[in-house]
């Protein structure tokens, strides 16, 4: 049909840096980024190794607002990539599904702290290839 244009669908691959943040993790994680329509993205945290990884372990959803906060959803038990998903959301003015996988670190010589500790250095290296790929909002 003349005239129809489908939403095109951006996959992107993520490596996460952590180690420049906390020098306790020399290995990175990676990021799935689905860039689903405009305004709206789909990102996957997890790792050691690239995809595949498990969906859903800690999933968010958020969305941004005009004239407030965004707004943020857990769609599981788990609550880390809650407030994470409502930065993004208000970040890069965007639905942002959020899931994340940081089992693989607590598996490590960390134990579960480790996981907990990857928290904070996974947003800024997440943050920092987002920017490359998303626009930012702009204050």
């Amino acid at each position: 049909m003349d005239g129809d244009c489908a939403p095109t669908v951006h996959t992107h691959t993520l490596t996460l840096d952590l180690f420049p943040f906390d020098r306790a993790f020399a290995q990175p994680l990676f990021a799935s980024l689905v860039v689903l329509a405009k305004g709206a993205v789909l990102v996957s945290v997890g790792g050691p190794d690239p995809l595949p990884f498990s969906w859903a372990k800690d999933s968010s959803v958020a969305m941004p607002r005009p004239n407030g906060p965004p707004s943020a959803t857990s769609l599981g038990n788990a609550s880390a990539s809650t407030t994470l998903a409502a930065r993004l959301a208000k970040r890069y003015t965007s639905q942002v599904f959020l899931t994340l996988d940081l089992a693989s670190l607590a598996q490590g010589a960390g134990g579960p702290a480790a996981a907990d500790r990857a928290v904070v250095p996974m947003e800024k290296a997440l943050v920092a290839e987002l920017d490359k790929v998303l626009e930012r909002r702009k204050p």
